[in-house]
């Protein structure tokens, strides 16, 4: 009668003292800790822990702060208890934290260890781990250089308007046709005409330059290329798409009385 009191009193505690025997035997061993728990249990775990943190549109960690101090309060500060009560809701409190750290994540510490996974351990000398760290410093080092002048050179763009859905500058790209902008731009809008794409070109500074031209304006038929990629654009070239002087928005006359 008396052990059958105790362990009604106790059941927080005796279950959680079973499931922390049951964690110190499993994460003794590797393999079962990478079977049953790394590569099975962790990850329904983990998703769930997800799923349900998702759905809340608040800091659950930050919640869990907040009622620390009260949860403290509650369990072992509390007036009215004996130091052996004390002592049981001490005990409860860390085999709780300990339990769930560990099925949180704790036993991913005690895993199959990689290099005996990979089974290819290979150790190595002081002289060829100093030489790998250079040949990696040297090529970080020659990366930043590649950044910096990158940095320093001129972006290339260019620019459509015009009778186009939506007008403005693009990163120039190599390669890069009229019609592969058009399309970047949103296509043409329904009054555009294909017959009518200019293009107004800097003229480079090792190009012999006309009088004071800078620039020059050419004129494409889209309708006339079979294939459209075929008309290329270099960088800073301005598309304009100009308007079919043919087409007219249809109106509608409204005939009212006694007809």
């Amino acid at each position: 009668m008396t052990t059958y009191l105790f362990l009604k009193k106790n059941k927080n505690l005796i279950i959680l003292y079973i499931f922390s025997i049951l964690i110190y035997i499993i994460k003794n061993k590797q393999e079962l800790v990478e079977k049953l728990y790394s590569t099975f249990l962790y990850e329904i775990i983990s998703n769930l822990s997800l799923t349900i943190v998702n759905k809340i549109s608040f800091s659950v960690g930050d919640m869990l702060y907040l009622i620390t101090p009260f949860l403290f309060y509650r369990f072992l500060i509390k007036k009215n208890q004996t130091r052996r009560r004390l002592l049981t809701k001490t005990i409860v409190v860390f085999l709780f934290f300990y339990v769930v750290f560990n099925l949180q994540w704790g036993l991913n510490y005690y895993r199959v260890p990689l290099k005996n996974k990979a089974n290819n351990y290979k150790s190595y000398s002081i002289n060829e781990l100093l030489e790998t760290t250079n040949f990696f410093i040297t090529k970080t080092n020659d990366l930043h250089n590649i950044l910096s002048i990158n940095d320093l050179s001129e972006d290339n763009y260019v620019e459509i308007s015009g009778e186009i859905n939506n007008p403005g500058i693009f990163p120039y790209s190599q390669n890069l046709s009229v019609y592969d902008l058009i399309l970047l731009a949103g296509g043409l809008k329904e009054n555009a005409s294909e017959s009518r794409i200019e293009i107004n070109r800097r003229l480079s500074t090792n190009q012999e330059l006309k009088e004071n031209n800078i620039t020059e304006i050419l004129t494409f038929d889209l309708n006339q290329n079979p294939n459209k990629s075929s008309i290329k654009i270099k960088p800073f070239d301005q598309v304009i798409v100009r308007k079919n002087p043919n087409f007219y928005v249809q109106q509608y006359a409204r005939v009212e009385g006694e007809v």
